[in-house]
C-alpha cells in the first residue's frame, strides 16, 4: 500500500465522517441561518 492510497482512504473517510455530521447538523453549513423554509426542508 502506498502513500496515495493512505492519503485516499483518509480523505474518503474523511468526507463521508463530514456528510453524517452535516445530515445531523444542518448549522454547519455557511448561510444555514439565512435559508428560506423552503431550502431548509431541501436539505433533510
Amino acid at each position: 500500500m502506498g502513500t496515495i492510497d493512505v492519503i485516499n482512504y483518509f480523505l474518503g473517510g474523511l468526507f463521508i465522517l463530514l456528510g453524517f455530521l452535516i445530515n445531523k447538523n444542518p448549522n454547519l453549513i455557511a448561510g444555514y441561518n439565512t435559508m428560506s423554509k423552503d431550502e431548509k426542508a431541501n436539505l433533510a
